[in-house]
């Protein structure tokens, strides 16, 4: 088993960011040794490195012995995908294989033009139930199995992801479980804890706070709001999560 940390860029220094992760890590491997950190973003593509700032990333963890796996958004556009693929080409080539988590399906394409890239399927492609607000308990046992069931059950789409050189699939750690045991091609699994990734919009919650109403949609101007606050959501009671 091999444990790793999710980083995305929440500053403009890398080299203190990587420095901050440092100190967790080095907390976190007095139990469990850390040997891989993936770096990027899943939910916006504003959110990637630029390519100076992948290259003082890769530097950095390679000189530290960290293994990098570069993360990829959902949700992409024209734009997005000619930035990504700069940054994709400059992985490629480095003289080792990258591990490269793939959200959207032509992206998933992309990655198949470099032979230095790893794809890993990633866990905002794996369409399962996903609501912190159902009481999984209640739920009748039939109809429980089929909410655990995901892509590790369809042969069709197990033989596509063959083809495409997928060997990973990565899971959230959804409230209901996964029934991981349904395996028949051998799929190598990663499990996202602890938190799940409920839902996903182009609207950011960041950037529209500061907008009136008429503007609050338009998402042309980004100037990482994220990066400078934070949103807080107050719950009434605990959600109580499970992994498989």
């Amino acid at each position: 088993m091999e444990y790793a940390i999710f980083k995305i860029l929440t500053g403009n220094n890398v080299r203190n960011e990587v420095l901050e992760l440092e100190s967790f890590i080095n907390e976190f491997n007095e139990t469990e040794k850390i040997e891989r950190i993936y770096w990027g973003s899943e939910l916006c593509a504003k959110l990637l490195p630029s390519l100076k700032e992948l290259k003082q990333i890769y530097s950095i963890l390679r000189r530290k012995k960290y293994k990098l796996t570069f993360v990829t958004p959902a949700m992409i556009s024209g734009p997005d995908v000619l930035r990504i693929k700069h940054l994709l080409t400059y992985l490629n080539s480095r003289r080792e294989k990258i591990e490269v988590v793939v959200n959207d399906l032509g992206l998933l394409e992309l990655v198949q033009e470099y032979d230095n890239l790893v794809p890993l399927f990633g866990r905002l492609l794996i369409r399962m139930e996903k609501d912190p607000r159902v009481n999984y308990k209640k739920v009748d046992p039939k109809i429980l199995r089929v909410l655990r069931s995901s892509a590790l059950s369809q042969d069709e789409l197990g033989k596509y992801l063959i083809s495409k050189k997928i060997k990973r699939l990565e899971y959230d750690n959804v409230p209901q479980g996964v029934n991981a045991r349904n395996n028949p091609l051998k799929f190598r699994l990663d499990l996202y804890y602890p938190y799940v990734l409920a839902s996903l919009s182009r609207v950011c919650a960041f950037s529209s706070t500061f907008k009136n109403e008429k503007d609050k949609y338009q998402n042309n101007v980004c100037q990482r709001e994220c990066l400078d606050y934070k949103l807080k959501k107050e719950l009434k009671e605990t959600l109580k999560m499970k992994g498989f």
